[in-house]
């Protein structure tokens, strides 16, 4: 009598995850497999490099520092001189050096639900400190709108840039903050705020300047987009900008600067990424070299028992 054979019962997916039965596959790396892939990956990485390089080289950058032309003075003109004509769009920034905004005691600063315009209380900006109210008290109207050591200290300066002849050119500060943060990080509280109020610190949460700074920046050196020339180039020649100089960047030893620069799909200037990924390409194809003269000098079969200690034993 033939006996029937028992049916193995099919385990579920979810099963094979919680027994920790799934199936797997464990890949050989035969040097036939992987000097081909360090080879094509190599030349991958060096075109790469190659491409970001040559968007990279026709875009222009210049910058001129200011905080010292400035100092001691509130208001203040410099003369600034750009060497080649800029295509637009132009992209305006303000630079920074010197400034940690990236201290965990100065991003955690802040609460995210006021900014969004929520109702708050005194106990609900806890993270705010040491900029939560004024005077410490608990009552909502002494709270710091919005609080935070972030807001505390926005950047102030502002600019007007002038033609020789003294005509302003057309910069606009619309776009230059993401748009994923207006109207879902950043919207006005229902109540509308008073700038003659001595705990508002901000009046207008939607203000894409004040947008810009609360994105906190990882170096001590950086830039801030401040505005967008969209309508015309910027023609080849000298400019006067005139500040509105407010931000006090000695009590951090830092220095001001204004940046202009255009860019390309690729982002702006940046010859570090571009280098990056051809060194990376050239390391490969040396490794890929030193695997193969290897493999056809003295190669290594699979498979060899002569290899295994216990079985020579």
């Amino acid at each position: 009598m033939n006996k029937q054979k028992p049916k193995v019962k099919k385990i579920k997916f979810i099963d094979q995850i919680k027994q920790q039965q799934l199936t797997d596959w464990k890949p050989i790396l035969r040097p036939r497999i992987v000097i081909p892939i360090l080879f094509v990956t190599s030349i991958l990485f060096v075109i790469i490099g190659m491409v970001l390089l040559l968007q990279m080289r026709p875009l222009l950058n210049s910058s001129i520092r200011y905080d010292d032309q400035c100092k001691g003075l509130k208001n203040c003109e410099i003369t600034l001189e750009i060497t080649k004509t800029m295509k637009k769009p132009v992209y305006f920034y303000y630079e920074l050096t010197n400034f940690h905004q990236n201290h965990r005691r100065f991003l955690k600063s802040r609460c995210d639900s006021q900014l969004r315009g929520e109702e708050t209380n005194f106990h609900n900006i806890a993270d705010c400190q040491p900029l939560k109210s004024k005077n410490n008290k608990k009552d909502k109207k002494y709270i710091y709108k919005p609080c935070g050591l972030i807001a505390w200290n926005t950047f102030d300066d502002t600019y007007l840039l002038m033609n020789m002849d003294r005509n302003n050119l057309s910069f606009t500060s619309k776009g230059i903050s993401w748009d994923s943060d207006i109207g879902k990080k950043f919207n006005n509280p229902k109540e509308p705020l008073d700038p003659s109020d001595e705990t508002v610190i901000q009046s207008n949460y939607t203000d894409e300047h004040f947008i810009v700074w609360m994105r906190v920046e990882s170096l001590p050196k950086f830039r801030k987009l401040y505005g967008i020339m969209q309508e015309k180039d910027l023609e080849k020649g000298k400019y006067i900008a005139k500040i509105e100089n407010n931000y006090n960047s000695t009590s951090f030893q830092g220095k001001k600067s204004l940046v202009f620069l255009t860019t390309a799909w690729t982002g702006s200037k940046n010859y570090f990424i571009c280098w990056t990924y051809i060194s990376t390409g050239i390391f490969l194809f040396g490794v890929g070299i030193a695997f193969l003269i290897k493999h056809l000098v003295s190669p290594r079969f699979l498979g060899d028992l002569k290899l295994i200690n216990w079985y020579n034993d």
